[in-house]
C-alpha cells in the first residue's frame, strides 16, 4: 500500500482488515516473558482477556492504540492492550479443516496487530500500518502478506514470516 496525503497527517494509521469464514482460533506473535531476549510465542485471543484485543509493537504504538480514535460513535471500540509483539504476525486457525491463515507485515510497517477474541462472529484480524506523521505530498509505503495453508504450525508460521522478510 502506498499513500500520498494531500495534507499533513498525525499518527496516520491504515487499518488493514481481514475477515474469515470459520477460523475460530485467533493468535498473535508476542514476546515470550523472561530473560531470553528475542524469544517469541503465539498467544490466543480469548474472551477472558476482552472482546477486542490489540498487540502493540512498543509504547509509542500503545499510545496510538489508546488515543481515542476508536471511541467514536456509532460503533466505539475499546481495545484491551495486550503483550508486545515479537513480530507483526497473526494466525487464524480452523481445527476442523486444518486450515490456517497467516497474516504478516514488516516490523517498521506495522505498529499493532488487533483482533476480537477467537470465537467472536467477526473472525477478523487487523494490521495497523504506518503509525507515524506524514507531511503533505510525502509518499509512504507499507506491505502485508496473507498465506493460507494446511496444518501450519507456530514454527512454520514463523518460518514463513522470516522468508517474507528476506524478500
Amino acid at each position: 500500500m502506498t499513500v500520498k496525503p494531500q495534507r499533513d497527517l498525525r499518527r496516520f494509521e491504515l487499518f488493514l482488515a481481514s475477515y474469515f469464514n470459520g477460523f475460530p482460533a485467533a493468535l498473535a506473535c508476542v514476546e515470550r516473558p523472561g530473560p531470553a531476549g528475542g524469544s517469541w510465542q503465539f498467544t490466543a485471543a480469548v474472551k477472558a482477556r476482552g472482546d477486542w484485543q490489540t498487540f502493540p509493537r512498543d509504547d509509542a504504538a500503545a499510545a496510538i492504540c489508546g488515543d481515542g480514535r476508536w471511541a467514536r460513535p456509532p460503533n466505539p471500540v475499546t481495545w484491551q492492550l495486550m503483550p508486545r509483539l515479537a513480530a507483526p504476525l497473526a494466525l487464524r486457525r480452523d481445527a476442523k479443516s486444518g486450515l490456517s491463515a497467516v497474516l504478516m507485515s514488516r516490523p517498521n510497517d506495522c505498529f499493532a496487530v488487533s483482533m476480537p477474541y477467537g470465537e467472536d462472529g467477526h473472525r477478523s484480524v487487523y494490521l495497523s500500518l504506518f503509525g507515524g506523521d506524514l507531511k503533505a505530498g510525502q509518499e509512504a509505503s507499507a506491505a502485508a502478506r496473507l498465506v493460507i495453508g494446511k496444518d501450519i504450525t507456530d514454527r512454520r508460521a514463523m518460518e514463513l514470516y522470516r522468508l517474507y522478510l528476506k524478500k
